[in-house]
């Protein structure tokens, strides 16, 4: 008799283990639609795209602006990362302030940078000055390092500062790009993301020249014009530079011109599974109020349908529940932001 009773527990047990096992796989299987949903509002003439987005994303906003009854398209997005990305083979041009420019005793440039590489090679790049005047080129890694270049005062002065990438490579999900950090002169810093600095973009059908700006609100917004995208129907609104809760932060800048504007309703673009936590985040950030529509265009570089086969993506899919979940459970506006 116990011997049978133990033969039933075990069997139940075993039962039990194999339903769980099959509700984990499920729920696993599900984060990924979760994270990235579409639900558009109707009746909105707002489109609202967060400017941090790729340019991939960018050009289904475009699409999506052209293909529905919207009025006017906003740009959301703080200050740009302390590094700038170059993610295609290209030239960074930037011009020098004048109170940098002469040259007396010895002047060195500094560059602050750091790659990511495909097949263990990092990003390569090259520096010259007024165009042509060469002055070295470096291997990066994956730590930021601070690239010394020294520069001969017989040019005489130096007028323009010029960062080549020229190693760009895509594989899988490796994807080799440059990272530029602080430039300087002698120990000045030069202020290069304020929509002076030119990013020209050697892609395979075309060569773009890329005004870089402050914020991703305005550099969005200057990506979306060269799109196609009527210059008047576009608001770039930028957010503060902020390190934590960005989203978040962005969000409630960009409430005060919808108060204006009286603007209650829109549909918000964002990128793959980062699109449940900034719906979230808008909606906490505006209030009930606001009726807010999701719309998630997807991340190229890996193919959603598949995600669960790729460690990295694996990461950051995880990673974004995990985030997910702070914001809907934990976070409190008026404590963290």
């Amino acid at each position: 008799m116990h011997f049978i009773f133990l033969n039933v527990f075990y069997k139940r047990l075993a039962i039990a283990g194999i339903i769980v096992c099959i509700l984990s796989l499920m729920l696993f299987f599900s984060i990924h639609p979760f994270l990235s949903p579409t639900q558009r509002i109707k009746n909105t003439n707002t489109l609202v795209v967060e400017g941090w987005i790729s340019e991939d994303g960018l050009k289904e906003a475009v699409k999506e602006f052209k293909t529905h009854p919207y009025q006017r398209i906003i740009t959301a997005g703080g200050h740009l990362d302390p590094y700038f990305r170059t993610y295609i083979t290209g030239t960074l041009h930037i011009p020098v302030p004048d109170s940098l420019q002469h040259l007396s005793g010895s002047t060195f440039l500094r560059i602050g940078a750091y790659g990511s590489h495909v097949d263990e090679v990092f990003a390569h790049f090259k520096v010259s000055v007024n165009d042509s005047v060469y002055l070295g080129e470096a291997y990066t890694t994956g730590r930021s390092i601070v690239y010394e270049f020294p520069v001969d005062t017989c040019i005489g002065s130096i007028k323009s500062l010029h960062i080549q990438f020229d190693n760009d490579s895509y594989k899988r999900t490796q994807d080799r790009d440059l990272y530029v950090g602080t430039i300087t002169i002698n120990g000045v810093n030069i202020p290069y993301s304020s929509g002076t600095m030119i990013y020209e973009q050697h892609w395979p059908k075309e060569t773009k020249y890329v005004t870089v700006y402050a914020t991703y609100a305005e550099n969005a917004a200057a990506e979306l014009i060269r799109l196609g995208v009527d210059s008047t129907k576009i608001m770039a609104i930028p957010g503060p530079k902020v390190y934590t809760h960005r989203t978040y932060t962005s969000a409630a800048v960009l409430r005060k011109y919808l108060v204006a504007h009286q603007i209650s309703s829109f549909n918000l673009v964002s990128l793959g599974v980062h699109s449940r936590r900034s719906w979230l985040s808008y909606e906490k950030a505006l209030g009930k109020e606001f009726s807010i529509g999701i719309i998630a265009v997807e991340n190229k570089k890996y193919d959603p349908a598949l995600w669960w086969q790729t460690r990295s993506v694996v990461k950051n899919v995880l990673t974004e529940a995990a985030k997910y979940l702070y914001i809907r459970f934990w976070f409190d506006s008026a404590t963290e932001v």
